[in-house]
């Protein structure tokens, strides 16, 4: 490839990436916007109960998970150091979001926190392993496509995405 196709590439790629990112937030918005009115008249009054703090976990944490993306993927040159905390917490997040969805079932909890065990705490070991390992890219090739750009990590990466993957499969 020649430079002035790369450099077309290139510009392609920060624009699909932004449209990814844009179509997140709108979707996002939409569906706050399109259920507000049953929030208000269903939720808010009611009384203050395990059910109602997990609609709420559920629906407003995603106005910091949102942004957080953003970050991670929209923002030119973030400084490599901050490219894991940013996915820890945006992964926890997440994980607050899926409890909170069901509703504090307590056979649901109950589950949950059988898988979350016999699947977590070796995926939390091997993270925190890979994590460590983990060295970015600095300055990353293109840091307005992708500011976080993995140049190693320890074998036992895949292993740790094996055990995510599984996990999803019950949430």
């Amino acid at each position: 490839m020649d430079p002035a196709q790369l450099d077309a590439l290139k510009i392609s790629l920060q624009r699909l990436q932004v449209v990814n990112v844009i179509t997140t937030v709108v979707l996002v918005a939409y569906d706050y916007f399109l259920t507000f009115g049953d929030e208000v008249r269903l939720i808010w009054g009611t009384r203050w109960r395990f059910g109602k703090i997990c609609y709420f976990l559920a629906r407003y944490t995603a106005c910091v998970d949102v942004p957080l993306n953003v970050l991670l993927y929209l923002v030119p040159n973030l400084r490599p150091d901050l490219c894991g905390p940013i996915n820890k917490i945006s992964s926890f997040i997440l994980m607050m979001r899926v409890f909170a969805m069901y509703g504090g079932s307590r056979k649901m909890a109950i589950f949950l926190v059988v898988m979350c065990s016999a699947l977590n705490i070796p995926n939390l070991i091997l993270l925190e392993t890979t994590l460590k390992s983990l060295v970015f890219l600095s300055p990353p090739p293109f840091p307005a496509i992708a500011p976080c750009v993995t140049a190693k990590s320890n074998r036992i990466f895949f292993v740790d995405f094996f055990l995510l993957m599984f996990s999803e499969l019950g949430t």
